[in-house]
């Protein structure tokens, strides 16, 4: 979870280092601009993660309905640009349009490759990053009143983010390949539209790059009040831990927990900004999170019902709850783990580096 928050700082620094980059910065993302945002953004979120979640009801039901134009906006520019083999991005090539296979017959044409195999060691961890949010159901669901509903509330949410991330994942990958930037929302920042008569840009240019860039970071805003709270409360658990219900009304306790949760990750965001690195080691974690410790939490609760007189087998037991899975989850995240870190090691995906001089780059 600090990991996700991590990666929130960067995407809203960034954005708006690109957007609105100060003393004409060759790379605001790496300069003076991207530090002034992250200080911006901190002043933003951090008190907004000492509220409760009932408190941000506006803003969050605000901000999803943001989320739905912005999909609606990438998905349609983009459709667009790729289907009328034009230049709406500027410089940026359309890898699939036609007029890039009218060429020399001895040329080859420049195709894309679906799924690179010998690249899964950086999906992986990523993947697992993306499907660690279980965490933040409970805190989610207390302030919902009809908690019969929350099962059809969470089946049709999840359905949403999984095709609409599903559609634009492909849609963008298609048309920018390999230039596609770690936050994939920096590629519309050349955005310019179908020229006019003139040679000139469309109005609607500039409000659409401008809203796709810098939408992410204010969504972000909005997610990192929600992540903190979680992390916050879980800290407070983990020390309480049986004695919880004791302090769990304190404002003044609950506080301290939510700003230990929130303030780290700026800390990390100063040294490291590279979303990709971010989301490939803290997807290391999503392996013993998905597959190791659920698998263990089974194993040693089997353990203590019996300790207790009490049976194993519940309504909610199956073959996914039974000792051969369990051992099957806990062999498949270490490998998972030792396969990605040795791949990772092998082909030098770097934290962060030494230089930013090109001669002088090292590593780490």
């Amino acid at each position: 979870m600090y990991g996700t928050l991590w990666a929130y700082c960067t995407v809203f620094a960034k954005a708006f280092s690109v957007q609105f980059a100060l003393n004409g910065e060759e790379n605001p993302e790496d300069g003076l601009s991207y530090y002034i945002y992250l200080f911006i953004f901190a002043c933003l979120v951090v008190p907004l993660s000492l509220m409760e979640l009932s408190e941000q009801i506006y803003i969050q039901v605000t901000l999803t309905i943001f989320r739905g134009v912005m999909l609606g906006v990438m998905l349609f520019s983009i459709g667009y640009a790729y289907f009328s083999c034009g230049e709406e991005f500027g410089s940026m090539s359309n890898l699939s349009c036609k007029a890039d296979y009218v060429a020399d017959a001895a040329a080859e044409p420049n195709t894309l490759v679906a799924v690179h195999f010998d690249k899964l060691y950086l999906f992986l961890p990523i993947a697992a990053y993306a499907y660690i949010f279980h965490h933040s159901v409970p805190g989610l669901s207390e302030p919902v009143e009809d908690k019969k509903s929350l099962n059809t509330l969470f089946v049709v949410a999840l359905l949403i983010a999984f095709v609409g991330y599903a559609i634009l994942g492909v849609c963008v990958s298609a048309y920018f390949g390999d230039k596609v930037q770690s936050s994939s929302n920096l590629d519309w920042q050349n955005f310019r539209g179908t020229r006019t008569m003139d040679g000139s840009a469309p109005w609607y240019a500039s409000i659409v790059a401008c809203f796709v860039v810098l939408f992410p970071a204010l969504d972000v805003a909005s997610a990192y009040p929600l992540n903190s709270f979680t992390l916050g409360n879980n800290l407070m658990s983990a020390f309480y831990g049986e004695d919880m219900h004791l302090h769990e009304k304190s404002r003044f306790k609950t506080s301290v927990f939510r700003l230990l949760a929130a303030v780290p990750p700026f800390l990390g965001a100063c040294v490291v900004s590279e979303l990709g690195s971010i989301t490939s080691f803290t997807g290391l974690t999503g392996f013993a999170i998905a597959f190791i410790v659920p698998a263990l939490l089974a194993y040693y609760s089997a353990i203590r019902m019996r300790e207790l007189g009490l049976p194993v087998d519940t309504i909610h037991s199956s073959s996914l709850t039974n000792k051969t899975t369990q051992c099957g989850m806990t062999v498949a995240g270490c490998l998972l783990i030792l396969v990605v870190v040795i791949s990772q090691i092998v082909n030098g995906t770097c934290l962060l580096y030494t230089s930013d001089a090109a001669d002088d780059m090292q590593c780490v």
